[in-house]
């Protein structure tokens, strides 16, 4: 199992895809404020929000449709034949999860770097006097120390746990989709639908996709961990669990 995970792993991150997914995550950003830059990079990253659900399917172009590709080209059959179902089809997921959460950790770096060449990583003293507005978001507490960091690794943390947890979604759909590019296509749809979904049964704001990308969710660093890491827990549990399940007997009715 660790070597088809290394290899697959490994030809997920050197492919073009990847390169891809790290350059159009940080463009889609830049490209989703009407104001590329706000004064601050506190202010500009929460506010230039308006593609994100691009970015997230960016970050899972990777290894979002190699399942399918597998199937349709067959090249599962050595994998499956020296290491058996189960370890290969826990090998790929493993490997969907890291590749998308690595791809948009790079992306979203890269988009802060470049937020930071062109204005102070630090709140401006307008903004810094608003602290009901920043401590609700994942570790904006240490925006009020002067130490922006923490937040920024909040927000990589959780877009990057909302972008893992729509590519498992796809990865399952991808075991009943032979089409590649609808499966490239379905964390985008599937993040339209799911926030439709929640808005419409007034479920809490920090339970709905948008919130938890942006790591708007409450006051306590503590409540937004269990938050963020139950919400993981139980998609991947449930999803994740559907996809071994599924793709176990799609390859043995192959």
């Amino acid at each position: 199992m660790q070597t088809i995970f290394f290899t697959e792993f490994k030809r997920a991150i050197i492919s073009w895809r990847f390169a891809l997914a790290a350059v159009g995550i940080p463009v889609t950003r830049l490209l989703g404020s009407t104001e590329m830059f706000t004064g601050d990079a506190v202010s500009t990253m929460i506010f230039s929000n308006d593609l994100y659900e691009i970015a997230i399917a960016f970050a899972a172009l990777p290894f979002v449709a190699d399942f399918a590709q597998s199937m349709a080209q067959k090249s599962y059959v050595p994998y499956v034949l020296r290491c058996g179902k189960n370890a290969y089809v826990v090998s790929k997921l493993l490997v969907l999860i890291f590749a998308t959460f690595l791809a948009n950790m790079v992306g979203q770096t890269i988009y802060i770097g470049v937020l930071g060449m062109n204005e102070p990583l630090t709140l401006s003293a307008a903004e810094s006097l608003n602290h009901l507005q920043f401590s609700a978001y994942f570790l904006g507490g240490s925006l009020y120390t002067g130490n922006p960091y923490p937040f920024f690794l909040g927000q990589i943390l959780a877009s990057g746990v909302v972008c893992v947890e729509f590519a498992v979604m796809s990865f399952l759909i991808s075991v009943f989709c032979s089409s590649s590019l609808f499966v490239y296509a379905t964390p985008f749809l599937l993040y339209l639908f799911s926030g439709y979904v929640f808005w419409s049964l007034g479920a809490p704001y920090y339970l709905v996709p948008s919130s938890i990308y942006e790591g708007w969710l409450t006051d306590s660093p503590l409540k937004d961990c269990v938050i963020l890491f139950g919400h993981a827990a139980i998609v991947l549990t449930l999803f994740g669990g559907a996809f071994i399940y599924f793709a176990r007997r799609r390859i043995a009715d192959a």
